[in-house]
C-alpha cells in the first residue's frame, strides 16, 4: 500500500480526463513493481530480405488474386485486394425489425500504400525524403478519396509488426475511405467543436477557425511551456507522451506554430518536417527496446480536404480539426511483454501504471541513431578511444622524463565533417546532454553566476530547497571583488563547473577572461525563469562540452550526439563522417556515412554519377551551351586552344592595402573576356591511386568512394630490402541470399604517408621461423589478415585465387604484393564480427557492396577485380 501525506502522481492511483474524447483513464503508477508471469510475445524478426519472393508487396511479385505488382522505385498505391468496404452502388438496408437494431448501409473504397520497394526497411530506417514521398502520396489519396461522391471521411493509417495484427511485414499503410464519419474521429471533432464556442482558453497559443479558440492549440502551447512530457521537437512539430496517454508509450504529434486542419493545407516546409519528426520518434521506438517496435498509427484531420476557389482554399466550419497523429503501441515492460485490454479496462474504463511523464522520459533518453547502427558506432568509439588513450598516456610518461611540471590535460574533441556548408549566421553555443555528469556537485564545487541583485537569486535558491549550487555570484562581484588576476584564478580552481544565467552570457568572456575556456569550463547557460527551476539546473549539471572524462567517453558521446547533430543544418543526411582526436593526436574516424552516390551517400547530389543517363544529360548541356552537339574531346581542345589565342591578354589585378592586416583586390576597368565553364561528369575526376588498394585521400576528405583509379604496375617508390605482403579481395555471400554480394574495404591512418587511406585489407608475410627457410604462405597471411583486421573468419579451401606480385605498397615499404581473393560464406544476414588489430591500429572496416564497387572501377585498370567481379556474378 502506497501512504503519503501528500499526493504524489508518481507513486498514488488517480484518474485523468481525455478532453478529446470526453473520457477518463485510471492511472496506478505503483503497479509497475508487481512481477509478470503472463504470456510474453516472440521477438520480431530481424534476419529480413530486402527482397522477398513470397511476398504479396514486394515490386514485381504476383498478389493473392493474381495481379502482378509494378516494378516500383519509390511508393506503390493499389485497391486493396480484399477491402473492408466496397465501393458503391450498394444494396438497400432491410428494414429493423425492432428500433433497438437498426442497419446501416456503408461504402466507400481501401487503398494500399507501399512504403518503398525494399522488404526490410520501415518508417524508422527509411530516409527523411522516402517519408517526405509517403506524406505527399497520402496527401494525393486524401484529395482523390475525399472528392469522390459519398465519402465523408478519409482515415489514413499504419498497423507495424504482428502483434498488431499486421499480416505482411513489407512496410506499407493503408487508407480506408467511407460513406459515414467514423466514431473516434466523430467524438473529437465534436469535442473540438464545444471547446470552441467555450470559453476555455488559457493561453495564447494560436488560434483556430475564425479565430476562435483550439483545444490542441491550447494544449500543445501548455505542453511546450512545461516540457516534461514533450519527447522531441522541431521547427513546426512537437511530439509528446500526452497527459490522458492510455497505451504505455503512446504519442501524439502536433503542429504548434499555426492551426492547421489537414494535409492539404501543408506547406512544402511542414510536410518535411512533419516527415523528420515521424522519423525521429520512430527511431526512438526501436531503440527503446532494441526491436521493431510494433504500433498502430493514424492521422486524424478534416474529414475531408477542403474546396479551392481559383486555387485559394476556402474555409468552412470543418475547419474546427486539428491536425495530429496518434502512436498507440502496445509493448509494454520489454520487446516481449505487451498490454492486454482484460477485466477492468473492457467493463470500466482504460488503465494504465507507467506515467506519462516516466514514458516521455524513456523516449527522450533513447538515442535519435537506430540501434542498428549504435552497434557499429559503440565498437568504432571504444576502439577510438582507446588508441588516444593510449596516445596520451605515452606522450604523458615521455614528457615526465623530462619536464618536472605536468602538461596540460588532453581533452577529447568530436570532430563533425559535414557534406554542405550552409550560409547562415554562427551558432550560438547550446549544451550536450551525456549520461554521466562530468561533475559530481556532492564532492565539487558549482558556481552560478547570475544577474544582480545576487542576493535574490540565493533566496529564490532557497526557496526551491537547492542545495548542490555552492556558491552564487553575481555580475557586479565580477567587475569587483573578482576583477583582480587572483582572485578570478582562486574562484576558477575552487569550482569545477560554472553554469550561468542565459542574459548575462555575451558579457562573460569579457569578465572572466582567456583561463576559463582554457580550463574547458566555460559557464553553461541556465534559463532561472522557469518553474522547474531544479531541474534546470539539475540538467545544466548533466550536460557539457565534451571533454575528456573518467571512463565514460563511450557512452557519452553516444548520448550526445542527437543533441550535436540537431543543431547541424540537414541532420544526419548532411553529415559525412565523425572523427575523435586529443590536442595533440590525429583525428581517428569513428563513423562515416555510405560509400557512392547513392541516397544517404558521400556524393549523393553532388556528382551526376557514372549512369547512361547521367552522362546524356551532360552531354545535352554541354550542345546546348556550345551550340554543336556531337562534338568529340579532341574538337573542343582544339576550339579551346583557338580561343585562347583570339583571347585580348589580361592585365593583373592591382593590389593596394586598406587598414590593417586587409587587401582588396581593384579590377582593372578593360573588361576581362568570359570563357564559360565546360560541365562535366564529377565522377570522372581523377584521384591520386597508389597499389591495388590505396587511395590517398584529400587533406579534406576523409571518406570517399571505392578508389576510382587503381594500378596493377609495380610501383618504384625507393624500398630498401622490400618484404613481401598481401591484399585480401573478400567476397561476402550469404547461403540464403539475404544481402547482395558484396566485400570489404577498411579506413586507417598510414604514418609512412601521414594520411587516412582506404584500402582493402592487407599485411606483411611472417617472417620465416628459420634463417633461409621460405616465407609465410600468401594464402595463410591473408586468411589471418583477414581475421586480424576485420573479424571475418575463412579457410584455404575457401581461396578462390591468389595473383602474382603486383605492386608496391608505400604504406608497408614493401615491392613485393600479392592480390588473395577469398570467399566468405555468411548463414543468412549480413554480420559485422569485432576484429582484433595489432595494438596501437585503429582500423574502420566498411563494407561495400559488388555490384558497386563494379560500377566504380569500370573504365580504370583494375582489370583482375573486374574480372572476378564477373565471374561471380
Amino acid at each position: 500500500m502506497v501512504e503519503s501525506d501528500h499526493f504524489d502522481p508518481t507513486t498514488h492511483p488517480h484518474r485523468r480526463y481525455n478532453p478529446l474524447t470526453n473520457t477518463h483513464i485510471l492511472v496506478s503508477p505503483h503497479r509497475t513493481k508487481r512481477p509478470w508471469l503472463g504470456q510474453t510475445e516472440p521477438p520480431a524478426p530481424s534476419n529480413i530480405p530486402r527482397y522477398d519472393k513470397n511476398c504479396y508487396l514486394c515490386p514485381r511479385n504476383t498478389r493473392a488474386n493474381g495481379s502482378i505488382n509494378e516494378d516500383y522505385r519509390a511508393t506503390m498505391v493499389f485497391e486493396n485486394d480484399y477491402a473492408a468496404v466496397l465501393p458503391p452502388p450498394g444494396p438497400t438496408a432491410p428494414a429493423a425489425p425492432h428500433p433497438l437494431l437498426t442497419t446501416e448501409p456503408i461504402q466507400g473504397g481501401c487503398d494500399v500504400v507501399c512504403f518503398h520497394p525494399r522488404h526490410d526497411l520501415s518508417l524508422p530506417t527509411l530516409s527523411l525524403d522516402d517519408i517526405v514521398t509517403i506524406i505527399k502520396e497520402w496527401t494525393r489519396i486524401y484529395h482523390r478519396r475525399g472528392a469522390q461522391d459519398g465519402i465523408k471521411y478519409v482515415q489514413i493509417f499504419e498497423n507495424k509488426g504482428a502483434i498488431m495484427g499486421c499480416s505482411n511485414l513489407h512496410p506499407h499503410s493503408q487508407v480506408w475511405s467511407t460513406s459515414t464519419l467514423p466514431t473516434i474521429p466523430a467524438k473529437e471533432l465534436s469535442n473540438l467543436r464545444d471547446y470552441a464556442l467555450s470559453a476555455a482558453a488559457t493561453t495564447n497559443g494560436p488560434k483556430g477557425y475564425q479565430n476562435k479558440p483550439c483545444l490542441l492549440c491550447e494544449y500543445v502551447t501548455y505542453e511546450r511551456t512545461v516540457k516534461e512530457r514533450i519527447v522531441i521537437e522541431n521547427e513546426h512539430f512537437v511530439s509528446l507522451v500526452p497527459w490522458w496517454a492510455y497505451w504505455p508509450f503512446e504519442v501524439l504529434v502536433l503542429p504548434y506554430k499555426r492551426h492547421i486542419p489537414s494535409l492539404a493545407h501543408f506547406t512544402p516546409e511542414e510536410t518535411r518536417a512533419l516527415a523528420d519528426i515521424i522519423s525521429h520518434i520512430t527511431i526512438r521506438y526501436d531503440n527503446l527496446f532494441s526491436c521493431s517496435f510494433a504500433y498502430a498509427m493514424g492521422i486524424h484531420q478534416r474529414p475531408l480536404p477542403p474546396k479551392r476557389v481559383d486555387g485559394t482554399i476556402v474555409e468552412d466550419e470543418d475547419d474546427i480539426a486539428h491536425f495530429h497523429v496518434h502512436f498507440e503501441p502496445p509493448l509494454l515492460r520489454s520487446a516481449m511483454v505487451r498490454k492486454f485490454l482484460a477485466g477492468y479496462e473492457v467493463m470500466a474504463e482504460p488503465q494504465r501504471d507507467l506515467t506519462a511523464e516516466q514514458a516521455a522520459q524513456r523516449l527522450r533518453a533513447c538515442s535519435s541513431v537506430h540501434y542498428s547502427l549504435e552497434k557499429v558506432i559503440r565498437q568504432e568509439c571504444k576502439c577510438a578511444i582507446d588508441a588516444l588513450h593510449a596516445y596520451a598516456t605515452k606522450l604523458e610518461n615521455k614528457r615526465a622524463e623530462t619536464e618536472l611540471l605536468p602538461g596540460k590535460e588532453q581533452h577529447i574533441w568530436l570532430q563533425i565533417t559535414v557534406k554542405t556548408m550552409h550560409p547562415e549566421r554562427k551558432l550560438k553555443p547550446f549544451r550536450i546532454p551525456i549520461k554521466y555528469p562530468l561533475v559530481d556537485p556532492r564532492t565539487l564545487g558549482v558556481c552560478l553566476i547570475t544577474k544582480d541583485p545576487q542576493r535574490q537569486y540565493k533566496d529564490l535558491l532557497e526557496q526551491h530547497h537547492i542545495k548542490f549550487i555552492s556558491r552564487v555570484v553575481g555580475v557586479e562581484k565580477l567587475k569587483g571583488k573578482f576583477k583582480a588576476f587572483e582572485a578570478r584564478r582562486l574562484l576558477l580552481k575552487e569550482n569545477a563547473m560554472f553554469l550561468a544565467d542565459e542574459r548575462v552570457i555575451p558579457l562573460l568572456p569579457r569578465l572572466l577572461g582567456s583561463k576559463w575556456f582554457d580550463a574547458k569550463k566555460q559557464p553553461i547557460p541556465v534559463c532561472l525563469t522557469r518553474k522547474d527551476l531544479k531541474g534546470e539546473l539539475e540538467r545544466a549539471i548533466e550536460s557539457s562540452y565534451m571533454h575528456q572524462n573518467k571512463g565514460t567517453c563511450t557512452i557519452n558521446l553516444e548520448t550526445a550526439l542527437p543533441a550535436i547533430v540537431s543543431h547541424i543544418k540537414g541532420g544526419w543526411d548532411n553529415i559525412q563522417s565523425l572523427h575523435i582526436k586529443t590536442s595533440a593526436s590525429i583525428s581517428l574516424p569513428i563513423w562515416t556515412c555510405d560509400l557512392g552516390s547513392e541516397e544517404g551517400g558521400r556524393w549523393n547530389g553532388l556528382v551526376a554519377g557514372d549512369t547512361e543517363e547521367a552522362e546524356e544529360k551532360v552531354a545535352s548541356e554541354n550542345s546546348e551551351e556550345e551550340g554543336e552537339g556531337g562534338e568529340s574531346e579532341e574538337e573542343d581542345e582544339d576550339e579551346d586552344e583557338r580561343d585562347q589565342e583570339d583571347e585580348e591578354p589580361v592585365k593583373p589585378k592591382k593590389v593596394v592595402s586598406v587598414g590593417k592586416g586587409m587587401k582588396r583586390r581593384l579590377e582593372d576597368k578593360t573588361e576581362q573576356p568570359k570563357k564559360r565553364p565546360k560541365p562535366s561528369l564529377a565522377a570522372r575526376t581523377n584521384l591520386v591511386g597508389i597499389s591495388p588498394r590505396r587511395l590517398l585521400l584529400p587533406s579534406r576528405i576523409h571518406t570517399m568512394p571505392v578508389p576510382k583509379v587503381l594500378t596493377t604496375e609495380p610501383l618504384d617508390n625507393g624500398c630498401s630490402n622490400p618484404r613481401p605482403a598481401v591484399a585480401i579481395f573478400a567476397i561476402l555471400k550469404s547461403k540464403t541470399n539475404a544481402f547482395p554480394l558484396s566485400t570489404i574495404i577498411i579506413e586507417q591512418y598510414r604514418p609512412p604517408l601521414d594520411k587516412h587511406v582506404i584500402e582493402f585489407p592487407a599485411g606483411l608475410l611472417n617472417a620465416p621461423t628459420s634463417a633461409g627457410g621460405p616465407d609465410e604462405e600468401a594464402e595463410v597471411a591473408a586468411l589471418r589478415e583477414l581475421e586480424e583486421e576485420t573479424g571475418y573468419r575463412a579457410t584455404l579451401q575457401d581461396v578462390v585465387e591468389c595473383t602474382p606480385t603486383i605492386a608496391c605498397d608505400p604504406g608497408m615499404t614493401t615491392t613485393r604484393m600479392k592480390l588473395v581473393v577469398v570467399k566468405v560464406e555468411l548463414e543468412d544476414k549480413m554480420e559485422y564480427p569485432v576484429a582484433n588489430p595489432d595494438p596501437g591500429e585503429h582500423i574502420v572496416v566498411k563494407v561495400v557492396e559488388l555490384a558497386q564497387l563494379k560500377r566504380v572501377l569500370e573504365g580504370t585498370c583494375f582489370r583482375f577485380v573486374r574480372l572476378a567481379l564477373t565471374r561471380w556474378e
